[in-house]
């Protein structure tokens, strides 16, 4: 009998998963364990599945679980430090959760882009509208 013992669940998982893909099959997969699976499954027992990931990558033999799931994590945190008070705020939370995770490219591209830019300029339409408003309440 076999010694499993030197394996993890979450590897065992991974390689039950991946020898229940075939050759030629298509395989829809989220994220995260299922995507590793996955990706043993085109390496070591199927050469010719294509993988479809959730996040839109199609027929794809990715390196690392891809960064969709993480990207996630640094974007709400992102949005948090809006909330606290402005972009520099959002950046920072955001730098000290990629210090205990990974460093996310998309996650430091899109928050300011969107907290930066356009919350800025919708936030200046909505108080001059308001100031306007209130200007007409007085007259």
């Amino acid at each position: 009998m076999a010694d499993y013992s030197n394996y993890t669940n979450k590897e065992m998982q991974a390689v039950t998963i991946a020898k229940q893909i075939q050759n030629g099959q298509v395989v829809i997969v989220g994220t995260g364990l299922p995507l590793i699976g996955a990706s043993v499954a085109k390496r070591v027992f199927a050469p010719q599945c294509n993988i479809i990931v959730e996040s839109g990558l199609m027929d794809c033999c990715p390196i690392e679980v891809p960064h969709s799931v993480g990207d996630c994590r640094f974007m709400s945190v992102g949005h948090i430090g809006f909330g606290l008070g402005a972009v520099p705020v959002s950046m920072t939370t955001m730098e000290s959760v990629c210090i205990k995770y990974r460093y996310s490219k998309l996650a430091f591209f899109v928050v300011p882009v969107i907290g930066g830019f356009l919350s800025n300029i919708s936030n200046a339409v909505i108080i001059s509208g308001f100031i306007n408003y209130c200007a007409g309440m007085i007259k």
